[in-house]
């Protein structure tokens, strides 16, 4: 369909609209309807992601530059080296370990690197350069992105191969409700609260686990920082790392799973939406 559609706000929401229909066996509803991913689809097509401010956030390493002038330089990672051609990745050499390796321009693509970088895919980082995000998906955001690769420190947490996640969905500014994602390169898993630390019977994409999680220390600060950040936008979802008392921000996400992120069970596509939209606790049933 995306070959076939054209490369305009129209055939974006087209295809999204089919997409929407195949995973949630429904149509879209409004964007008050209360359910999260009704309000999810219409950022994805209501022109929201055509905000200068959303697509410069979209890109990780001007990501950076709005955290620092937001919320304070401390709670960026630290940039060890930024390619912006692919004639740069055969020069690249690495020098701290661990570290870790990104596309600024995409989602999802990552490398840890942890002891030297003899084993650097970097065919994989050249391919990196011809890849666009909205060519895949359609999401305006990442349609004007400029091809980049960045180098960053590695956010230890006490040896753990990939660290938690905690990403805190925020409306109009205020933190909603908390996204914990474990094992993503293993047996991912995704745990939910609200902001008091309370488990939310529900998950994302992919399930939940049975233990819950620690409340994490900063917590407090950690919604303060995210209500800074989400503070300009309708809807934003802040990612974070936490060590200790020590907070990162890892990105900010524009449209979590694209609105295509199965809620697991389905009523909980209410519940979230409801917590999201009023603040108050989620529905029952």
């Amino acid at each position: 369909m995306r070959a076939v559609l054209p490369k305009s706000p129209r055939g974006d929401a087209i295809y999204a609209w089919f997409h929407f229909l195949a995973t949630h066996r429904r149509t879209p509803g409004s964007r008050e309807s209360g359910r999260l991913n009704d309000l999810l689809y219409h950022v994805r097509v209501d022109g929201d992601l055509l905000d200068p401010l959303r697509q410069f956030v979209t890109d990780k390493e001007y990501a950076k530059w709005y955290v620092s002038a937001t919320a304070g330089e401390r709670y960026t990672l630290k940039t060890l080296a930024i390619l912006n051609r692919v004639e740069e990745v055969d020069r690249l050499r690495l020098t701290h370990f661990p570290c870790v390796v990104k596309p600024t321009h995409l989602s999802g693509e990552v490398l840890f690197v942890r002891e030297d970088d003899g084993a650097l895919d970097r065919e994989r980082l050249k391919g990196w350069f011809g890849a666009n995000l909205y060519r895949e998906s359609s999401e305006q955001n990442y349609r004007w992105l400029r091809p980049r690769i960045m180098v960053e420190e590695y956010f230890d947490v006490s040896g753990a191969p990939v660290p938690d996640d905690y990403k805190i969905f925020c409306f109009r500014g205020e933190p909603r409700f908390i996204q914990v994602d474990s094992g993503r390169f293993t047996s991912h898993t995704r745990n939910l609260y609200d902001t008091s630390w309370r488990r939310l019977p529900c998950s994302i994409h992919y399930p939940a686990r049975e233990e819950d999680d620690a409340r994490p220390g900063p917590l407090a600060r950690m919604l303060v920082i995210a209500s800074r950040l989400a503070a300009p936008f309708d809807f934003m979802r802040v990612d974070l790392y936490v060590n200790g008392d020590d907070i990162r921000v890892g990105e900010l996400t524009n449209c979590p799973e694209g609105a295509f992120g199965r809620l697991l069970p389905a009523a909980c596509d209410e519940r979230l939406g409801s917590l999201l939209l009023t603040g108050g606790r989620a529905r029952k049933g």
